[in-house]
């Protein structure tokens, strides 16, 4: 899956010196998608179990959301940094999620839903569902309909 995070150590053994490895560390960003092979936002959202309007609303660059170059980066949500007291249940209620949804898009997450391998400072990609909520008073919000399929009705 695309999205996840940390730095990793891939080992390339050279064809020339069979006893020799090369170490190359690859930092993968939270919260990015690289597309290929013909994606669209609707493809990413009904992969990403969101709508594709909220995909549209993060990336702004993008002219034709039917139409994006493979290897163009693509923001999939936000990034959430834990705070102290932070759960993965009250950070997926806090963005009208699930903590299922929150392991399925942050892997590297230990399957603990008390969230207590969190630590304040880690982040925590969410994508939370734009479309579907209506805020009164600022911060206060309710979610108003079920995405479905990646689409959301209007």
């Amino acid at each position: 899956s695309p999205l996840h995070t940390n730095t990793y150590s891939m080992h390339h053994h050279l064809l020339c010196a069979p006893t020799s490895t090369v170490r190359t560390n690859v930092a993968v960003v939270k919260c990015q998608l690289c597309m290929y092979g013909g994606h669209t936002l609707q493809s990413l959202a009904a992969e990403y179990d969101t709508d594709y309007l909220s995909l549209y609303s993060m990336n702004v660059a993008i002219s034709n959301p039917d139409s994006i170059a493979s290897g163009t980066l693509v923001n999939a949500g936000i990034n959430y940094r834990v705070r102290d007291g932070d759960s993965l249940f009250s950070i997926s209620q806090r963005f009208f999620s699930s903590v299922e949804h929150l392991l399925s898009v942050n892997p590297d997450i230990a399957k603990d839903a008390n969230g207590s391998d969190l630590t304040p400072g880690d982040l925590v990609c969410v994508i939370p569902p734009l479309c579907s909520v209506q805020c009164a008073k600022g911060s206060i919000c309710t979610l108003v309909e079920k995405q479905s399929a990646g689409i959301s009705s209007i």
